[in-house]
């Protein structure tokens, strides 16, 4: 690299250019020519920089990015968040920092590789197509779903709902179901050696002292029962008292005879024309 100067004056002009310790002078000739030219080597004229290990102007200036010209950077750290790196393609960056499909990404496992999203697709794809889910019931032996191409369906059986909704599926028992501790009515059971306690209830069940609403299909209580006898026993302690009976003046071994014409029980006195056994 070389600096060229024009002569604009006749004196003679003295360049120096420091090297190490050595002071060089250029002479011009025919300095009476004031459009003449000479030259000085730049590699001639030494330089001290800061940020910087050249030492003379030309490699000061080779060291120097320059707007629009074609200079390859070495060691350079570049600031993201304060400039901007445009038009980036994949041909732009070096062959060995690219994972490509073919590649895989299962055989580039690192931290120094970038892979391209068909390498990412492929391997994703391939990993969950590998995947399946094993599970089994009760019954019907080992199972398993393909998490790529099946769904697992959870279904309800016999008094059992299943619900979904976002990521959870609800199992429950549908109104079918008792539980202990809910109202429930059952229809059409059958209770073997069941145990009933603190008390009975509901239309199956008479609660009337006087018997009133008296069926064969209901159960009375106790309480019924008991006052309904009571009150129909009353005074009701001899034969005669009975509504089924006419006792006239029963003397001592006297019987007691059914009579079919009156169909009441009757005393008999005596016995003619028949065994008494």
């Amino acid at each position: 690299m070389a600096i060229s100067a024009k002569v604009s004056t006749n004196p003679v002009v003295k360049a120096t250019v420091q090297n190490t310790s050595v002071s060089k002078t250029v002479g011009v000739q025919n300095s009476s020519k004031t459009q003449d030219s000479f030259s000085i080597d730049a590699s001639q004229i030494s330089v001290s920089l800061d940020n910087s290990t050249a030492t003379n102007v030309r490699d000061a200036l080779n060291n120097t990015a320059v707007a629009g010209a074609t200079q390859t950077f070495t060691n350079k750290t570049i600031n993201a968040d304060n400039n901007t790196i445009s038009n980036l393609e994949v041909d732009n960056l070096k062959g060995a920092t690219l994972v490509v499909e073919s590649e895989g990404i299962g055989s580039n496992d690192n931290d120094t590789t970038l892979p391209t999203s068909a390498a990412v697709k492929d391997y994703v794809d391939t990993q969950v197509t590998a995947q399946d889910l094993d599970f089994q019931g009760d019954s019907g032996g080992a199972l398993n779903i393909d998490l790529d191409s099946e769904a697992l369906d959870i279904a309800g059986g016999t008094g059992i709902d299943t619900v979904g909704s976002a990521n959870t599926v609800t199992v429950a028992i549908d109104s079918s179901v008792t539980t202990l501790t809910g109202s429930q009515s059952l229809t059409n059971k059958t209770l073997t050696s069941p145990v009933l306690n603190t008390g009975v209830s509901g239309s199956a069940v008479l609660d009337s002292d006087t018997m009133s609403g008296v069926s064969p299909t209901k159960l009375a209580s106790s309480e019924s029962i008991k006052a309904y006898v009571d009150t129909t026993a009353t005074g009701i302690d001899t034969l005669d008292e009975m509504s089924d009976t006419n006792l006239t003046s029963p003397t001592n071994g006297a019987l007691l005879r059914y009579d079919d014409a009156s169909s009441k029980w009757i005393d008999d006195n005596d016995i003619n024309g028949g065994t008494f056994v």
